[in-house]
């Protein structure tokens, strides 16, 4: 890719999410993340960008609006799953008139109540959350929800009474149905056995399994198809690899030639992997990846579940929106539990049971 379409694809992609990020960015693009921090710093220099945390924003959007207006959105991370998360937020926060802070917590409780508490102090008129804690039964999580003074909304979490004194406003994907899609996508190409690797320690793998298991129930599929929990290939990449060629290992032995690997890195180390031993994808093995972050990426690219994580975003600052126009005109306006559906790219990594 030539320097000028390059920065050409940058500004498309700012103006179309309101900002851009450097490490989706860089994967988006095919690119480094320092050719792509390099790019960013340049058009930075141009004026057409404006350099921000973690990547660029474009020329204005920095501004406070007129009336003063500041809304807080809280993520655990602000790259790989988040990062266009946030851009949708921020894009219609933009459209609202109001400045977007954005709190990063790292998945740590401290942190996440700090960064409230700095936003609090700002005078935002709301704030965004997704909690460090997922768990929808954290009483300590809903005590501390219950403790602040301005409208919230939990995005991509579910905490309810009676761990919460009262009900919140909240916006998610439906993973379950991600789960559903994968299914019915394997099993339509005539797959009867279909296995399951994935990260049992993140929000969406109770989902995904539950989605998967009801799937495979209600079509009649196999209900033993192999199974297993994988380590975090980030951390413990030889451990995962272990773990990856086990269920290689039991998809050869069962005869199962069809898999849904959450997530995509996970995936994509399975193709990989099974290239190694020989076999072909998806001739031999038809993956489906679930997040659709880096899926396109892979050696055989990869067909993938993609939650809709820009319109999360931009659902949960709307909710926001009109959960405090509400409280300023004296309204009721109902509680609302938004579930938003994924959807599925298809790409080179499933085909027709032979």
């Amino acid at each position: 890719m030539l320097a000028a379409e390059r920065d050409q694809r940058i500004l498309t992609l700012a103006r179309r999410d309101g900002r851009v990020v450097t490490t989706a960015l860089a994967r988006e693009l095919g690119i480094s993340e320092i050719t792509a921090r390099r790019a960013i710093n340049n058009l930075a220099a141009a004026g057409l960008l404006v350099r921000v945390h973690g990547g660029a924003t474009l020329p204005g959007r920095l501004a406070t609006p007129a009336d003063g207006s500041i809304t807080g959105l809280v993520v655990p991370t602000s790259d790989y799953y988040y990062a266009k998360v946030i851009a949708g937020a921020e894009s219609v926060a933009a459209q609202l008139g109001t400045r977007l802070v954005l709190g990063v917590t790292h998945y740590d409780r401290e942190t996440e109540q700090e960064r409230v508490r700095r936003l609090v102090g700002l005078g935002v008129r709301g704030v965004v959350v997704a909690t460090s804690t997922y768990e929808p039964t954290a009483t300590d999580t809903g005590a501390w929800l219950d403790s602040l003074e301005v409208p919230v909304v939990l995005m991509e979490r579910s905490i309810t009474y009676p761990q919460t004194a009262r009900e919140y406003d909240t916006v998610r994907t439906d993973h379950a149905y991600g789960g559903v899609v994968a299914v019915r996508h394997l099993a339509a190409l005539g797959h009867r056995s279909i296995g399951l690797a994935l990260r049992k320690e993140t929000p969406t793998a109770a989902f995904l399994t539950s989605g998967y298991r009801d799937t495979v129930e209600a079509l009649g599929l196999d209900g033993d198809a192999p199974f297993r929990a994988l380590p975090d290939l980030g951390r413990d990449p030889a451990g995962a690899d272990v773990v990856l060629n086990l269920f290689l290992d039991d998809c050869l032995a069962a005869g199962t030639r069809a898999a849904i690997v959450h997530v995509d890195a996970h995936a994509s180390r399975l193709v990989e992997l099974a290239t190694a031993r020989g076999l072909r994808v998806p001739e031999d093995l038809s993956i489906v990846a679930y997040d659709d972050e880096v899926a396109a990426f892979s050696m055989v690219p990869l067909t993938a579940v993609a939650p809709p994580k820009q319109a999360v975003g931009a659902a949960a600052m709307r909710l926001l929106q009109s959960r405090v126009q509400s409280l300023a005109d004296g309204g009721e306006l109902p509680v609302q539990h938004l579930s938003l559906l994924p959807g599925l790219a298809v790409r080179n990594s499933t085909t027709r049971y032979i």
